[in-house]
């Protein structure tokens, strides 16, 4: 299911030494938190809508990895059924449509803050690595809270929580209301936050918060992200040793993007970095940055030089300094590939064409 390689190191007896990684990683879970207004001011027939909205999304999203779990609030909190409790559940769905509205005031700020100190927790299965995603759905502002929003949002900022923030009706209208939103939002507030004007129209919110949510997870190719990291990696494709360090090339990283590790030789546990140019290149899906690598000093410096060769369908050569100031290396040049078609007629490409239809065929 899975290519993400692995690179031995021999002695001159052709006798395994070492091994890198030096373990696959596991691969991370993503855990979902619907937070729901049960509040006075949502209707009977809108709080129906919006569970009808949960169960969509969480049968839409839904995968071996996936783990949900929902919170209702307004001035009082229940935590319906846990990550462990959806796990377990025959028909998680059936969860969700017997919660039964409380009714009563806003208390979204105490309400977010409970919800990173009960359910963003180990205990729970949550791990620092796994994919934290936190949806809140309210139709109003805070009332008869006097905790932080700020604050709230704060904290789940802090343990690496990605929250959505989903404002129904003309309440979010007013600027004051509207801004609890955004304090609610992971930045930028336009990738994560969204205003409807009625319960009805949270269907048309769901494929663009399923695509959002497929992105973080890593399950699905979304135009503009990275879908998979390391998952289809390839390391070990290509390997460079140097005096204190190993370089181990992984071309599938990242959307076959690539990059490459740098393990740090030394006593204990070799600690290692990974590289790549996917943060200033946009363009390097299907690159193959790491598929090939090697190393030039000069009198002072030392360079690694490592190829890209699908890169625009032509190839580029990265060059990296070596520095000891830095851990993460970022290229300082590169050398562009130079294959094009050769200038030739229309008759004379679709031959070429059609033969390499034969060959492939062949």
């Amino acid at each position: 299911m899975y290519v993400i390689g692995m690179c031995f190191y021999l002695d001159n007896q052709l006798r395994k030494t070492a091994q890198f990684p030096t373990s696959f990683p596991a691969c991370s879970a993503t855990f979902i938190v619907f937070l729901i207004d049960g509040s006075g001011s949502v209707s009977p027939g809108n709080f129906a809508r919006m569970k009808n909205f949960v169960t969509d999304i969480m049968q839409a999203v839904k995968s071996r990895r996936t783990r949900f779990s929902v919170m209702q609030y307004s001035d009082r909190f229940r935590i319906h059924f846990t990550f462990h409790q959806y796990r377990m559940s025959s028909n998680p769905e059936s969860l969700v449509q017997e919660i039964t509205q409380f009714g009563g005031y806003t208390h979204t700020p105490t309400a977010i803050s409970k919800v990173v100190d009960e359910i963003f927790i180990e205990s729970q299965g949550v791990r620092p690595e796994d994919n934290k995603i936190l949806i809140v759905i309210t139709d109003g502002k805070t009332v008869g809270d006097s905790s932080s929003l700020s604050e709230a949002a704060q904290k789940a900022e802090s343990k690496g929580i990605t929250r959505y923030a989903i404002g129904v009706g003309n309440a979010f209208n007013v600027n004051s209301a509207y801004r609890e939103l955004v304090t609610i939002a992971s930045k930028p507030e336009k990738e994560f936050l969204f205003k409807v004007e009625n319960f009805d129209a949270l269907t048309k919110l769901r494929s663009t918060l399923e695509q959002k949510i497929f992105a973080i997870e890593g399950t699905q190719i979304q135009s503009g992200s990275s879908s998979f990291q390391q998952e289809m990696s390839q390391e070990g494709l290509s390997a460079l040793l140097q005096h204190n360090s190993i370089l181990t090339g992984a071309a599938g990283s990242y959307d076959w993007a690539g990059g490459f590790f740098q393990y740090e030789l030394g006593s204990g546990f070799p600690k290692s970095t990974f590289n790549n140019v996917t943060s200033t290149n946009n363009d390097m899906k299907d690159a193959y940055l790491g598929y090939a690598m090697t190393t030039y000093t000069d009198q002072s410096k030392t360079y690694f030089i490592v190829g890209a060769p699908r890169y625009d369908h032509t190839g580029r050569v990265y060059v990296f300094e070596k520095s000891l100031q830095k851990t993460k290396l970022r290229p300082d040049l590169t050398i562009p590939g130079e294959q094009q078609w050769p200038e030739l007629t229309k008759g004379e490409k679709l031959v070429v064409l059609e033969s390499e239809k034969l060959n492939l065929t062949a």
